[in-house]
């Protein structure tokens, strides 16, 4: 198992920051599927795990940055799939909102998960980071959506 564990490492080591943003938004997209209508709870967990394990291995701010924004606006596009039926309610009169709502919107929620990836850049590297994380993304989860936007 540890050998396992090792070539995954050497593999992730090797891999272009390219590739690992677009993996991490691709991540994000799985993760998307542990919401309505689907609940396949088990996507949120594999794919967290391995957003942590990049964020661990990242060595650099921006790594850091790059790599929680694109997995949170991958969360944020592919969750957004029903407000393509709200804006087309009407008919096709709201048509062409619907690449701005879906991009933006998602764009948007990457941040949410950007500002816990960088303060928690800072704790070493392992189970503080982790937790650093998990604190720092509750808090700005509470704080921004269900305490009046008295912090953000």
């Amino acid at each position: 198992m540890k050998q396992i564990y090792l070539s995954f490492q050497t593999y992730i080591k090797n891999m272009s920051l390219f590739k690992k943003s677009v993996l991490l938004f691709l991540l994000g997209g799985l993760s998307s599927f542990s919401f309505a209508p689907y609940y396949y709870i088990p996507c949120v967990f594999f794919s967290l795990v391995l957003l942590m394990f990049y964020l661990n291995q990242a060595t650099k701010i921006k790594e850091t940055i790059l790599f929680s924004f694109f997995y949170g606006a991958g969360l944020g596009i592919f969750s957004l799939k029903w407000i393509c039926n709200a804006l087309l309610v009407n008919g096709s009169q709201y048509q062409i909102f619907i690449p701005f709502a879906l991009i933006g919107f998602g764009l948007f929620f990457g941040l949410f998960f950007m500002a816990p990836a960088f303060l928690s850049f800072f704790f070493q590297k392992g189970v503080s980071r982790w937790l650093a994380f998990s604190c720092f993304f509750v808090f700005f989860q509470y704080n921004c959506f269900y305490n009046n936007n008295y912090y953000c």
